[in-house]
């Protein structure tokens, strides 16, 4: 539900930047699927806070990591959520860019 997406947002998202640029990828991989599930659940609310925690940038410098599994959740979250959309010749979320 939205209240229960928003509840784990505000819990969680304060220190899941930190998560996002250790380097557990296992961790890494787990903090991705949390955001995804929690910005599905919770909508633009979360997304606002996601943005006031610095996830959005966190996201993004995970565009060039080496492991495909990271980059890709990296780039699915950013162009699903974020007002962009992955630049398919590089693989890089393009700021303010609609999805097409």
């Amino acid at each position: 539900s939205e209240e229960r997406a928003l509840l784990l947002a505000r819990t969680a998202y304060p220190t899941l930047a930190g998560v996002l640029r250790s380097h557990d990828v296992r961790m890494m991989k787990v903090a991705l699927e949390f955001l995804e599930n929690t910005l599905e659940g919770g909508g633009e609310v979360c997304a606002v806070m996601a943005e006031e925690h610095n996830l959005l940038s966190a996201v993004e410098e995970q565009q060039s990591h080496p492991v495909q599994g990271i980059y890709e959740a990296a780039a699915n979250i950013l162009g699903r959520f974020f007002d962009g959309e992955v630049d398919h010749e590089d693989g890089d979320y393009v700021p303010g860019d609609t999805p097409s």
